[in-house]
């Protein structure tokens, strides 16, 4: 069976990226369970949103490094942000942030008060 076979018949392929030096799984989709949860998996759109940005010239190696750790530390999909599916969920976003108020005055947290003023010790 080939990886194409395989990936349309289970909606994932794991591979080993010589960019990044590690494993991990491309799935059509964020749903998809795969065997191993400690590897990192790649979306359909993922992919190819990143394609499209090496292919631009926009997106060197050492740039899809860091995305793969920014996308490893916090977890979330890589996006584009000028894509119309990706400006809907901006607004809202937007739409369910609190708006400070105008006249208020800032005061710093109890928390961070000097309780004691003692001498400094080394």
């Amino acid at each position: 069976m080939t990886d194409k076979e395989l990936y349309d018949k289970q909606g994932y392929v794991r591979m080993r990226s010589a960019i990044l030096s590690r494993e991990v799984y491309i799935v059509k989709h964020m749903d998809v369970s795969v065997p191993d949860m400690t590897l990192l998996r790649f979306g359909e759109e993922e992919v190819a949103y990143l394609k499209k940005l090496k292919k631009q010239n926009q997106l060197d190696d050492e740039q899809l490094r860091v995305l793969t750790m920014a996308k490893e530390e916090f977890g979330g999909t890589i996006i584009d942000a000028n894509a119309k599916d990706a400006s809907k969920s901006k607004r809202k976003r937007a739409a369910t942030r609190q708006v400070p108020r105008q006249n208020t005055v800032y005061t710093e947290p109890k928390s961070w008060t000097i309780k004691s003023k003692g001498r400094a010790t080394v």
